[in-house]
């Protein structure tokens, strides 16, 4: 009781009409009345601890089972709320806190069984993840989008050889001697009949090309006497 009268005797004098000094929140000093009116209510009805995971999981093993109705109601209702008055492009933490703890509110209102959740954290901690799963997809979707536009740009860029040197062979052409294999071959890799008849055309071509060189090139006719003694 608050205003009970405490009777103690110290050294023959009594005290009456003593007021039992009310606990001081926890809650840090910046915080919003609404979340104030709101602990003060859960620390009288408080049933269920907060968790220390913030695994998605946590609402399999915390939520009582005669709430989970609630709770997928609580969810729906919820993102409606999110979309009207929060900003999508930051997390849940970076948002305005009055905004915040305003909507936190309007939801306890709707769904007063979450009071007996210290601090209503099933609120609070879907608010989180459904901003981090919104960023999720996001950052998803810009990966996608960046690799299907890198793989258009391929496709209408022309293939272009890729020639290496060698002591052994002046240039060459690196082409794929591997293909797949047909149905039913049990999807092993096979040599391509083609490779090396296209590797041997291409190389004639670029000995027919050397040797055009340099027949076009004048010939020098040495010196009298060059070739005596």
């Amino acid at each position: 009781m608050t205003n009970a009268v405490i009777e103690s005797r110290v050294n023959g004098y009594i005290s009456s009409s003593a007021q039992i000094v009310p606990r001081p929140s926890s809650l840090p000093s910046g915080t919003s009345p609404e979340m104030h009116a709101l602990s003060e209510t859960t620390e009288q009805v408080r049933v269920v601890p907060k968790p220390s995971s913030k695994a998605p999981g946590v609402f399999n093993h915390y939520i009582r089972p005669e709430d989970e109705k609630e709770f997928q109601r609580m969810k729906a209702f919820m993102r409606s709320l999110m979309t009207e008055r929060l900003d999508i492009k930051h997390t849940w933490s970076c948002q305005d806190s009055r905004i915040r703890d305003r909507l936190i509110k309007d939801v306890l209102h709707r769904y007063p069984v979450f009071r007996k959740y210290q601090d209503a954290w099933p609120i609070g901690l879907y608010g989180r993840m459904h901003f981090k799963g919104l960023r999720y997809k996001k950052h998803r979707v810009l990966k996608t989008s960046r690799a299907r536009a890198l793989e258009g740009c391929s496709d209408t860029l022309r293939p272009v050889p890729n020639w290496r040197s060698s002591r052994l062979q002046a240039r060459g052409v690196h082409t794929d001697t591997r293909r797949e294999a047909p149905a039913g071959s049990g999807g092993s890799l096979s040599k391509c009949p083609h490779a090396r008849s296209a590797t041997v055309a291409v190389s004639s071509k670029v000995y027919d090309d050397i040797v055009s060189r340099d027949a076009r090139q004048p010939e020098l006719i040495p010196p009298s006497g060059f070739y005596e003694g």
